[in-house]
């Protein structure tokens, strides 16, 4: 069972930049993931929830090379 670690909206509802038709963004980190199509990363959307969980050494690696999702999800509420 993954653990979540911290889980942020993501995408245009985290600028304020949403309107009638945005989707729900979020972004999780979790200590390992069970499930997963790339390395390490799962990427799902389900009705109108977009959603990428990242383990925490992959999100540790992309924050540190700077991917934006990474480095937002570190410093949002």
């Amino acid at each position: 069972m993954e653990t979540v670690l911290f889980k942020t909206i993501a995408g245009s509802r985290l600028y304020g930049l949403e309107h009638a038709d945005s989707d729900y963004d979020y972004y999780i980190v979790v200590d390992k993931i069970e499930r997963q199509k790339l390395r390490g990363i799962r990427h799902e959307i389900v009705g109108d929830q977009d959603t990428t969980t990242v383990d925490f050494g992959t999100w540790v690696e992309l924050a540190k090379s700077g991917q934006p999702q990474a480095l937002e999800a570190m410093f949002s509420t």
